[in-house]
């Protein structure tokens, strides 16, 4: 039985190598169709390797730039705080030195006046009306005075003297005669007028009467 498997074998021997052909040429055209896969498959990664490492980097200057851009917004904010603040600290500056003006303005203009009410003092003195005592308490608002106690001290003490000044600028007659009680007012409101305002500046007039 050997002896006819081997003389089919030489019998069929071409129709075997052609077989043995076939395969082999279907073999290298399979592994020339893997290899060729493979390399895409390759080149593909390499590529997407490639495009992680480019969004990495574009990743990494985006969080770059954004982290400049809060830089600069943190530093423009911070200036625009202190421009702020520095505008604020002018301005109680410039209330401070118009304040201490007004203070200095009345306290010369008071130290002009006996502690006994005159007409003719009263005539001549500037008017103390509501709007002028008005204008100091809101400068010493934006002062940011602390001193308030003082203040609303002097304001009382200046609505007093402004009372009588009144009185005498409406009278009809020169000669006016003041009340006990009027004198007495008019005495405590000069003073206390006086001393509060001193309170608020080292500036002394030349001369004080009393």
């Amino acid at each position: 039985m050997m002896e006819d498997l081997l003389s089919q074998l030489n019998h069929n021997a071409g129709a075997i190598q052609a077989v043995a052909a076939c395969i082999t040429v279907v073999l290298t055209a399979l592994l020339a169709l893997l290899t060729r896969r493979y390399v895409h498959l390759t080149v593909a990664i390499a590529d997407s390797a490639n495009k992680q490492v480019e969004i990495a980097r574009l990743q990494a200057e985006i969080s770059g730039n954004l982290a400049k851009t809060a830089q600069e917004q943190r530093t423009a904010e911070q200036q625009r705080i202190s421009e702020e603040q520095q505008k604020r600290a002018d301005a109680v500056r410039r209330a401070q030195r118009e304040l201490e003006g007004k203070i200095i303005e009345l306290l010369i203009q008071l130290a002009g006046s006996s502690s006994t009410p005159e007409a003719e003092f009263l005539r001549s003195l500037p008017i103390i009306d509501e709007q002028r005592i008005r204008s100091i308490r809101t400068i010493a608002a934006e002062a940011n005075e602390e001193r308030i106690a003082y203040l609303e001290g002097i304001i009382a003490a200046l609505h007093g003297i402004a009372a009588l000044q009144q009185r005498v600028v409406s009278a009809s007659v020169d000669d006016i005669a003041f009340t006990a009680s009027e004198q007495a007012s008019y005495a405590a409101n000069l003073r206390n007028a006086r001393d509060g305002l001193k309170k608020f500046t080292q500036a002394r007039p030349a001369s004080e009467r009393y």
